[in-house]
């Protein structure tokens, strides 16, 4: 049955992506909206046709995104603040070459290169300031489906309809609650953007119950990583905004969640200290001393690397362990060196620098917060998780972050300065049918 299922499911998202090929934006909204639906057939390694059920999806994404940048004389190849980012693909391409295993590293290059394709669609798809609305409607959108499997999980106390756990944690269609709190946390900043964008009554009641289920969930998942990184990420931009944040709304929520959630917190925190209660796999401590061991293994090539996804086959060989070494930085270091690793350390420390310096006073102070939020807390949680060949999450961070990019771009335009494309100067994001009133699009009426 679950066969006939992801057919189904690999054909549904085939079509919808050649239907909007020729429309970038709404190939970019399709993918964020679908690709989740894919991801419990990709984690159960399902097949179509002999190979990996995601490849027509990988093949389809690459080959319209190389197309669209070849043929559109207006796309930048190069996307403003992120040559880095462009570098470490460029690196990781190189490091197929002299790869310890050639398949291992066009796979992981293909996952690599999907997320930089959606990346760059998004961003120069993104011709107006209304469709950066729709991109994060997308986003919001697919948080749907997996919050409903989400609790369907907690109503059946069916954790392991996917993989079997040795602890009850929401995983959803992700298979893994720490993937699945990550994504979260892509869904609750976008979600939260519009909530603060929007006026109208109807769609902030919807957009208050999706973050608040988002909330819980994220709760529920036990991701004791990402509720740290969370909070850190929250005060650094709390602080920045503190002129522009309600923190009344704070003190609320994190009352409610003392009231409601605090056992589930203390329990999974109590976690670390009682190692009688640990049963699974990669507590932080692990983590560390696996890092330690791994790190002789980069000094071997620390210009070269591995090879890109290969750090599962480089540490059996050497350490008899199989495990990603659950740490983004350490594992782009093992497999494309060190300078590798640092370009895209750069990238994310660019992105949380340009929002971390817009004017507070912005009309999209908003989008600047939520964005800042993001990017601290992937600098932070990638210190703990392997997110960059996540074909949902990584994607759904880039994506942000082009929106959040692209839409001071059309500020400053607005202020003055040049854009070589047009741009409609006025930000109305109606959420659903009819037409709704933005704050954004008041200043800027206003001005």
């Amino acid at each position: 049955m679950l066969a006939i299922v992801a057919k189904s499911v690999i054909f549904l998202i085939s079509i919808a992506l050649c239907v909007t090929a020729f429309v970038p934006l709404n190939f970019v909204a399709a993918y964020s909206v679908l690709r989740p639906l894919l991801q419990p057939f990709a984690l159960l390694q399902y097949s179509v046709f002999g190979y990996p059920i995601s490849v027509p999806v990988t093949i389809i994404v690459i080959f319209v995104g190389l197309v669209n940048l070849i043929i559109r004389k207006e796309w930048v190849f190069n996307i403003r603040l992120c040559v880095f980012f462009s570098g470490f693909v460029f690196i990781a391409c190189l490091s197929t070459i002299y790869s310890v295993d050639i398949k291992s590293s066009i796979r992981a290059l293909a996952k690599l290169l999907t997320s930089w394709v959606i990346f760059n669609m998004a961003y120069n798809s993104i011709r107006k300031s209304e469709d950066a609305g729709f991109l994060l409607k997308a986003l919001v959108a697919s948080s749907i489906i997996p919050l409903i499997i989400g609790f369907y999980q907690v109503l059946t106390g069916d954790y392991d309809f996917l993989r079997d756990v040795r602890i009850d944690r929401l995983s959803s269609l992700f298979g893994v609650a720490n993937a699945y709190g990550i994504f979260l946390s892509v869904i609750m900043v976008a979600t939260g953007v519009l909530l603060l964008e929007l006026r109208n009554r109807k769609s902030r009641v919807i957009l208050g119950f999706i973050i608040a289920a988002a909330v819980v969930s994220q709760i529920l998942a036990l991701n004791r990583g990402t509720w740290i990184a969370l909070s850190c990420a929250f005060l650094v931009a709390g602080f920045k905004y503190r002129k522009r944040v309600n923190f009344r709304w704070v003190v609320v929520l994190a009352v409610v969640i003392t009231v409601f959630f605090s056992g589930f917190i203390v329990d999974r925190f109590s976690e670390l200290e009682n190692n009688k209660r640990v049963i699974y796999r990669n507590t932080f401590e692990q983590r560390v001393d696996y890092w330690k061991a791994i790190l002789p293994l980069i000094e071997r090539k620390p210009i070269s690397g591995y090879g890109l996804g290969t750090s599962e086959i480089v540490t059996q060989k050497y350490l008899r362990q199989s495990t990603e070494p659950h740490n983004d930085y350490v594992k782009l270091a093992l497999e494309v060196g060190i300078i590798g690793s640092l370009f895209y350390l750069i990238f994310l420390l660019r992105i949380i620098f340009y929002f971390l310096f817009r004017p507070v006073e912005s009309r999209l102070w908003h989008f600047n917060f939520g964005i800042l939020i993001l990017s601290t807390y992937f600098l932070i949680i990638s210190t703990t998780q392997n997110i960059i060949y996540n074909l949902v999450n990584f994607p759904a961070f880039l994506i942000l972050v082009a929106i959040g990019i692209k839409t001071n771009i059309y500020e400053q335009s607005v202020d003055g300065s040049q854009l070589p494309e047009p741009i409609v100067p006025k930000l109305v994001l109606p959420l659903w049918s009819g037409s709704t009133e933005s704050v954004v699009s008041k200043d800027m009426e206003g001005r």
